[in-house]
């Protein structure tokens, strides 16, 4: 079976790529802020040796003032000099690492139903790996994130790598230094792992301290490795703290206002007669964060969430669907119900852990439920329905009719994950770019080429603020020398009430922080950029004696037809 294993998984790891790959540059539809962030801040860092704000390879990168992790802009630096600074370059890392994942998954179901111990799988432990493999190939929730440079995606490689080195290093102990590099690249990766490793390390290592206490060398040196690998963080978040929490201020749950105002609201109406700590007995801080937290948390495992309407945030969303399918949910639930029957082997602690301590990230935060920040939960829940598919189909044969073949339940299983996968295909590559363009930021190449086409006439560009920082694609897509761009930007550095800078201009290029089409001041030789209907069709004004009338020079349309952007200028009648 081993031998015939590693030819069938060669087949989906060649079916994972190819749906990871396939037209990776378009698909999905534009380019969106983070990932032409990304894009661009690694061309600056090959270039120069600085991000766009002139900091030599920075451990946080600024950006738009969400101080992103630096492991996915340093990954993509072989992939613009392999491909050039375009959205297929930015995005191979991502895809890369969602391909090598698929092989992960299957050598994590190995190991989590190893044959050298006595676990009830066993006799199908390959099948229950090819099963998981295959499962992951064809993920929604895994592809979608794949084929996005969304910092995830890498992150859940090397996580489920630390995990699947750690299991090894029961019997191994050498793994435990290749754990530890692991579980710290994750860190480097996406904020959410600066909760997710230490929580996971830690129970993992309750689950087999036994083990571990026949390696005490190889314990305490793993540490060590961690802690080397992690001082330039550390010496980083001394200088500035939002090198290690990033944005965690502005979205947790702690900053929301509303959470407050309920608290308020709670002890207004105790009124003045109850007694000042009874109402603080019922109505407290811990008690209220607590049961947001909680409620949260359980967000990412309901049906809206897992099954019929996914993340509604852009761009996670895929239309008309949750982020697993149907029938994923289905097996999930009987593979949770058969392992935490059978909760006194070690590695089943392990893999219901993974399941539990990854979701409490995305709890933390008001914006939920959060298919970035959960994201790792697809590997467990995958794995748990790979296990829900072979002992369902089991105990149906059991009771299957006479007649039917022992090959019958398969075929049915078989052909239903077939048609919901053709049915997300239709929602990936149909209706995301006719119904969600925008979520994806489309048209900002097509804008980019039209205004590097026209610019020459015009001493000023001024855009809309709307949906999205403009000055990123426009460094982008021009390939701007980093170290003009340093020179010329002016920059509003104080943070808005959700963490993000203000980006004023560079060049001859204006950003308003704000487009009233009414207010703002109207001269000859600036282009307007306005988003949608931003900016009217018709408009003509007598100002200071002068007839100004409104001439259309260009517009970017969605895939729909609908208009995306605007371009006009003031003429004098």
């Amino acid at each position: 079976m081993k031998k015939n294993s590693l030819g069938l998984l060669l087949i989906i790891v060649i079916l994972a790529a190819g749906l990871r790959f396939y037209k990776l540059g378009s698909f999905s539809p534009g380019l969106y802020s983070d990932e032409a962030a990304y894009g661009y801040n690694a061309y600056s860092l090959l270039t120069t040796g600085k991000d766009e704000y002139g900091t030599s390879w920075p451990l946080s990168l600024k950006s738009f003032g969400d101080y992103k992790p630096p492991m996915t802009a340093w990954l993509t630096i072989p992939s613009i000099i392999a491909f050039g600074l375009n959205e297929f370059a930015v995005r191979f890392p991502s895809a890369l690492a969602g391909t090598l994942t698929v092989v992960v998954i299957y050598f994590l179901a190995l190991e989590l139903f190893s044959a050298k111990k006595d676990y009830t799988l066993n006799p199908r432990r390959y099948t229950l790996a090819l099963l998981s493999a295959l499962l992951l190939a064809i993920s929604p929730w895994h592809l979608h994130f794949s084929r996005s440079s969304m910092l995830v995606g890498i992150e859940a490689l090397f996580l489920s790598l630390g995990i699947l080195w750690f299991l090894k290093a029961t019997r191994n102990p050498f793994y435990l230094y290749v754990s530890a590099a692991s579980f710290v690249a994750a860190i480097y990766t996406y904020y959410g792992s600066r909760v997710t490793v230490p929580l996971l390390v830690i129970t993992l290592a309750i689950i087999f301290r036994q083990s571990l206490k026949r390696y005490r060398k190889e314990v305490i040196g793993s540490a060590l490795l961690s802690l080397i690998l992690l001082v330039p963080l550390g010496l980083a978040a001394l200088r500035d703290p939002t090198t290690l929490t990033g944005r965690a201020r502005t979205i947790s749950i702690f900053y929301d206002p509303g959470i407050r105002l309920q608290l308020w609201q709670a002890h207004t109406l105790d009124g003045s007669e109850t007694p000042v700590l009874i109402s603080r007995f019922f109505h407290n801080k811990a008690y209220f964060y607590g049961r947001e937290i909680v409620r949260r948390y359980l967000q990412h495992f309901s049906y809206e969430f897992l099954v019929s309407s996914g993340d509604p945030t852009p761009p996670f969303d895929i239309p008309h669907m949750g982020v697993i399918y149907g029938s994923t949910a289905i097996f999930f639930v009987v593979g949770l119900l058969w392992i935490t029957t059978r909760l006194e082997k070690k590695p089943h602690q392990a893999l219901v852990a993974y399941l539990a301590i990854t979701p409490i990230t995305a709890s933390l935060t008001f914006i939920t439920p959060a298919a970035n920040r959960s994201f790792n939960l697809v590997i467990p829940i995958i794995l748990l329905a790979s296990i829900g598919l072979i002992q369902g189909i089991k105990w149906v044969n059991r009771v299957k009719p006479i007649s039917w073949s022992t090959f019958t339940i398969p075929i049915i299983v078989g052909l239903v994950f077939f048609g919901e996968f053709g049915i997300y295909l239709t929602h990936y590559y149909r209706d995301i770019p006719q119904e969600i363009a925008y979520k994806w930021h489309y048209g900002r190449r097509e804008l980019v080429k039209k205004i590097s086409q026209i610019e020459r006439n015009y001493d000023s560009i001024v855009f809309s603020p709307k949906e999205g920082p403009a000055y990123i694609w426009l460094l982008f897509y021009k390939q701007y020398d980093s170290r003009q761009y340093w020179q010329e930007a002016i920059i509003d550095q104080t943070p808005n009430e959700l963490g993000w800078f203000h980006i004023a201009g560079f060049n001859k290029y204006v950003f308003l922080s704000e487009l009233d089409w009414e207010t703002i001041p109207k001269k000859e030789k600036t282009l307007y950029v306005g988003y949608e209907t931003d900016i009217p069709d018709a408009w003509m004004k007598e100002i200071e004696g002068t007839t100004l009338s409104l001439n259309h020079v260009g517009q970017v349309n969605y895939p729909d037809g609908q208009v995306a952007f605007k371009l006009v200028e003031i003429k004098k009648l």
